[in-house]
């Protein structure tokens, strides 16, 4: 079995890409909550996955990262805010249908994430 190779920019170093395993859907939600309790930053879903998957490794797709963002709002751990309104410094939640958000997390959802051994 062959395995991938990437270039790894920082060190110069080409080397094996990690196949990815199956991860279970708790265990997957567990990563995008604590990366984002230890971060506490408002990001796009994109940079999100982007971010785990160089720093994490994560073995889950873009889609999944999203529906965990959006499962993690639902829950009270996650807010979905207004980007533009990011510029004044206020954190403006956008109902659903309301265009494209950036993710925040919650008081509860750090609180949460440390519980978890954040």
């Amino acid at each position: 079995m062959a395995t991938n190779q990437k270039h790894e920019r920082n060190s110069g170093v080409i080397g094996p890409v990690p196949k990815k395993t199956d991860m279970a859907p708790e265990d997957r939600r567990h990563e995008v909550l604590t990366f984002m309790a230890e971060h506490r930053l408002a990001l796009k879903p994109a940079a999100v996955y982007r971010n785990l998957s160089l720093h994490r490794h994560i073995t889950f797709g873009q889609a999944t990262v999203l529906n965990i963002l959006q499962e993690l709002t639902e829950s009270g751990d996650m807010r979905r805010v207004d980007p533009d309104a990011l510029g004044d410094r206020q954190l403006v939640d956008l109902a659903p249908d309301e265009g494209r958000g950036v993710y925040i997390v919650t008081e509860e959802g750090i609180e949460r994430a440390q519980s978890l051994g954040v």
